[in-house]
């Protein structure tokens, strides 16, 4: 049973010879994988990829949300933002795209790594992903505008902070 997966496995990965005249071929593995590309996404992952723990498919879902978000009313908001890697994915769309309305990002974080967490429920630790803090992605996000940075527990921001018009809401 082993070998006829393996040997399954084997073909799967073999480009079929109709792809290999797409002028994207090398994309095709043997699904496309636009984030495997070049371009704008692609330049962008690399800005933010330093930053960042989130992978290329889920940064490339989000550059294609955020690009659709960008013509329509609202802002952004990013709940978890560690060292910033997803705010810059943001921030650059937002500077590069023109946008009839202007757009705020708004980033959420304690800045300070995981509070007290369920073992039973949560994977992280207290003290994850603490080697960060407000002042260093403020730094690295100092050129860009539209942002606000909000360092707050997301228990209390749910129980405090009221607002609407937000198009694209990330939980990181």
């Amino acid at each position: 049973m082993e070998i006829k997966l393996f040997n399954l496995r084997l073909q799967l990965n073999k480009i079929p010879k109709y792809t290999k005249a797409l002028p994207d071929s090398e994309l095709y593995t043997p699904l496309f994988n636009p984030w495997r590309g070049e371009g704008e996404f692609s330049e962008l992952f690399q800005l933010s990829k330093p930053y960042s723990l989130v992978s290329a498919e889920r940064c490339y879902v989000l550059y294609t949300l955020a690009l659709q978000a960008m013509h329509v009313n609202g802002e952004f908001c990013e709940f978890g933002v560690y060292k910033g890697g997803t705010a810059i994915l943001l921030s650059e769309i937002m500077t590069r795209q023109k946008s009839e309305s202007i757009k705020k990002l708004h980033l959420f974080d304690t800045f300070e790594g995981m509070p007290i967490t369920d073992p039973k429920r949560d994977l992280h630790q207290l003290g994850d992903f603490k080697e960060t803090s407000l002042e260093d992605v403020k730094k690295m996000l100092a050129n860009k505008k539209w942002w606000s940075f909000i360092q707050v527990l997301f228990q209390i921001l749910l129980k405090e902070w009221k607002a609407n018009g937000f198009l694209l809401l990330m939980l990181m």
